[in-house]
């Protein structure tokens, strides 16, 4: 299996396909089997890679360091030889690709920020409730119980009830080490990315579910007015997983996206 040591540590990655890379940046309890539905598609058109970030999937975690998720990226790029790339992220992997810009635009083609959150962003009121549940099973080390409710958290609300997407989201959330991650954070981010979101040139796609929660619709509204000529997509019947929820739909405007950057 292909990794890159980072430190030492080693990042898994993927890649497939000729062309302008695409780096796929999975969200916060996955991996970048996350991006299954797209991945194929996409190498028919371009250089793809998908990798799990430090302690997700098959990439290690070092305890006591001292980390960051886009210098990880970086060194990505650098392992691979890659001048630069298109950043898609979901979540917090979309979090990642924006903070990632702010210190290296020039690493950055274009920007397709889905589900996303933001560094400075709007914070969600809607899921207080379980996340401290989370936390504190974490901390008493139930990790069975932590299972569970990641499993049932309203983010994959309507993804679990997909079947086809039902059992890979409970085989990534059954194999995530809560323990090492959560014990050995990334290095508190100092970004403040919301502020500065007229600094991003790079062209931008923003896709949001319908039915996802709140704090992401106004993460997405925000991106939309911040950065210049950004595009905003709503996909219908579609929470927080839109890429795994209706694959067929995201695959088509994320296409359609890539493929008017290559005609530019």
């Amino acid at each position: 299996m292909p990794y890159i040591n980072v430190d030492d540590c080693s990042l898994y990655y993927k890649k497939c396909g000729l062309g302008n890379p695409v780096i796929l940046i999975h969200g916060s309890c996955l991996n970048s089997e996350m991006w299954n539905d797209s991945f194929d598609i996409l190498a028919h058109r371009r250089q793809v890679i998908a990798y799990d970030q430090r302690g997700y999937g098959k990439s290690t975690l070092t305890s006591n360091k001292n980390y960051s998720h886009e210098i990880d990226l970086y060194m990505l790029y650098d392992a691979l030889d890659l001048y630069s790339a298109d950043l898609i992220g979901l979540s917090s992997g979309a979090q990642i690709a924006v903070d990632f810009y702010m210190q290296f635009p020039n690493k950055v083609n274009s920007l397709a920020l889905v589900s996303p959150s933001l560094s400075g962003g709007p914070e969600n009121d809607e899921t207080t409730e379980i996340d401290d549940e989370i936390l504190n099973t974490i901390n008493s080390q139930q990790y069975r119980q932590t299972v569970q409710l990641i499993y049932s958290h309203p983010v994959f609300a309507q993804a679990i009830h997909n079947t086809r997407c039902n059992s890979l989201l409970r085989e990534i959330i059954k194999n995530h080490d809560f323990e090492k991650v959560t014990n050995n954070p990334p290095t508190p981010k100092t970004l403040d990315s919301a502020s500065k979101l007229r600094e991003i040139k790079t062209p931008s796609l923003i896709i949001v579910g319908e039915n996802d929660l709140n704090q992401f619709h106004l993460t997405s509204s925000l991106l939309k007015k911040g950065i210049k000529n950004s595009i905003l997509k709503k996909v219908p019947e579609s929470g927080h997983m839109v890429n795994m929820e209706q694959p067929a739909i995201f695959n088509e405007v994320l296409l359609s996206f890539l493929e008017n950057q290559s005609n530019i």
